[in-house]
């Protein structure tokens, strides 16, 4: 493992390809984004959920908070319903993308970036050590769990991934 405690499992199908569970479930954080599903999938993507990272909006789903110590709602929805949410576990935040970019000079125009990515941005700016991610392939497949989900339209997978490349060239990232 690295020097890293904290891992991000993004929803990419790319994560059903190798059978990574234990390794993910042996950080001390494991944080997975929005509608994530563990279920069939255990050998994959392990287990363990310290943190559900979220914005919380009409499509997020409802789900069982018992052995989640946090819901992060990040840039949480105009649309937001919070009774899917367990609020005595939520922590909001709002992420300035743009300014923690163009402080680590990576420099973009606006876009609408992913609840996947104002995650790992969040993380990276509030921690200050490598975050290590695995599943995010930036909008090239479905999700592991749905194959035929259809991303939003609005997100740019070209410009997501060279920032992902970016924070990794910096070594503020670092892929599992």
């Amino acid at each position: 493992m690295s020097n890293s405690f904290i891992i991000i499992i993004g929803n990419g199908d790319c994560v059903s390809k190798l059978k990574l569970g234990n390794i993910i479930d042996s950080y001390e954080t494991v944080v997975r984004i929005n509608n994530y599903k563990i279920d069939g999938f255990e050998e994959y993507i392990g287990t363990k959920t310290n943190v559900w990272s979220t914005y919380g909006g009409l499509d997020v789903l409802k789900r069982d908070t018992a052995n989640i110590d946090t819901i992060l709602v990040i840039n949480k929805a105009i649309d937001l319903d919070i009774n899917k949410l367990d609020s005595s576990k939520c922590i909001f935040k709002n992420v300035n993308v743009f300014d923690i970019l163009k402080n680590n000079e990576i420099l973009v125009d606006e876009f609408i970036p992913s609840t996947g990515l104002c995650t790992v941005l969040y993380y990276v700016n509030t921690y200050k050590i490598p975050i290590v991610y695995y599943g995010f392939d930036f909008f090239k497949s479905g999700h592991y769990f749905n194959k035929k989900h259809i991303f939003w339209s609005y997100h740019n997978s070209n410009l997501e991934e060279f920032i992902f490349k970016e924070l990794t060239r910096k070594k503020l990232i670092l892929p599992l």
